[in-house]
């Protein structure tokens, strides 16, 4: 007997495959960076400002990537996305210098920055209950922070990091198969439009010009910060700060990423039910008390509870893209939502080289307290929006 599954759920589970390994790809680079540092003998800053232009490249290429799938069709661009994150990751994996490292690092960011606009446009087409829908997809990337940092840590012990790197690829070309065979072919959207018209300054200035869409570009740039610091450096942070040992940290990792996987369609739903600003309050909250307890204490137990408030906590990003598709408009959130994610990503890639370089000078209480205060201002922020009824 033949089970068929409705197609929306065969994109949806496609998508979330595809998610895991785009995100993965640049994920498996945080419980390497010890090695990474002491192969190539460079600053914490160094590794951190590399991570950040690859998360800012990943960041520009989202504005193309939603106009891509307009003109020539979501399926395209997700089978070029992802067969370009697995190249990138080889040649990741076989860098003979931190030059040539920082270039490759580039490429992989310019090839998974093409994957989420289209597929988060295309899994909008199909579920009329976005925020879970989107939930569900950054859910993916939260299972690969669970899997991929601890069996990375793993192989890199008895392998090295460089064969560690290259198991991402091996993963993107698996996925890129599922791709091709299951989802069906798109027609674009706007087949004749016009790319120059649509990427210059004025088409920037009048999206932030409007009030909503500028507030939560702003919490999403307060959010991004906060994400970059903690994929870029958590496992070495709990090294260095916490004496933990390296698979030590690398299972921390990926217990928050396992809650998170958890906790982000859950509250992806609840905010569909109930307030996308009130769940981003409680993400931002738990998030804070969790980054404070581990600045504070190194006993076990305060360990074990400031992880799980970070889990529970780090389950913003589909809520905050959630409340993108409440005020852009249905024919432009491939355009729009590309160009969204291209700035407060641009931006907030930012959290990577400012946390690795006062790290190095000034050390991670200051690295991460800076953290615990952004999360903070988004929370006053939020609340200010609530209580004064600004409508933003």
């Amino acid at each position: 007997m033949t089970v068929k599954i409705e197609y929306r759920y065969v994109v949806l589970i496609t998508a979330v495959l595809a998610q895991f390994s785009q995100i993965g790809s640049r994920l498996i680079i945080s419980p390497l960076v010890p090695d990474i540092i002491s192969t190539f003998e460079i600053s914490k800053g160094s590794i951190g400002l590399v991570l950040t232009v690859m998360w800012a490249t990943y960041a520009v290429m989202q504005f193309p990537s939603g106009l891509l799938g307009d003109r020539f069709g979501q399926r395209s661009v997700i089978i070029a996305a992802i067969g370009l994150s697995a190249l990138g990751s080889f040649l990741l994996a076989m860098s003979p210098s931190f030059a040539i490292f920082g270039i490759f690092a580039v490429s992989l960011g310019a090839g998974t920055g093409l994957f989420y606009p289209v597929a988060a446009s295309y899994l909008s087409k199909h579920f009329d209950n976005t925020g879970v829908a989107l939930g569900a997809l950054t859910a993916g990337g939260a299972a690969a922070g669970l899997i991929i940092p601890a069996v990375a840590a793993w192989v890199s012990s008895i392998y090295g990091w460089r064969i560690a790197l290259a198991l991402a690829g091996i993963i993107a070309v698996l996925v890129l198969f599922v791709i091709v065979v299951s989802l069906q072919s798109t027609t674009p959207i706007r087949p004749n439009q016009n790319f120059r018209k649509e990427i210059n300054l004025s088409v920037i200035t009048e999206f932030l010009s409007r009030s909503s869409i500028a507030f939560t570009t702003i919490i999403a740039i307060l959010f991004g910060f906060v994400f970059q610091a903690f994929i870029s450096f958590f496992p070495t942070f709990l090294i260095e700060f916490h004496s933990m040992t390296a698979n030590s940290a690398a299972i921390s990792f990926g217990v928050i990423f396992l809650l998170s996987t958890a906790s982000q369609p859950v509250m992806g739903n609840l905010s569909d039910s109930y307030s996308r600003d009130l769940l981003l309050v409680v993400s931002a909250i738990l998030s804070s008390i969790g980054f404070s307890i581990l600045l504070t204490s190194n006993h076990q137990i305060t360990l074990i509870v400031a992880i799980v408030l970070l889990g529970i906590g780090i389950s913003w990003p589909g809520i905050v893209q959630a409340r993108y598709f409440d005020i852009i408009p249905k024919s432009k959130q491939g355009t729009e939502f590309g160009l969204a994610r291209s700035i407060y990503i641009f931006l907030g890639a930012l959290g990577s080289v400012v946390t690795g370089w006062t790290a190095d000078i000034f050390g991670w209480g200051i690295a991460y307290g800076l953290v615990v205060l952004l999360l903070i201002l988004a929370i006053c922020a939020i609340a200010s929006n609530k209580i004064f009824k600004l409508q933003l």
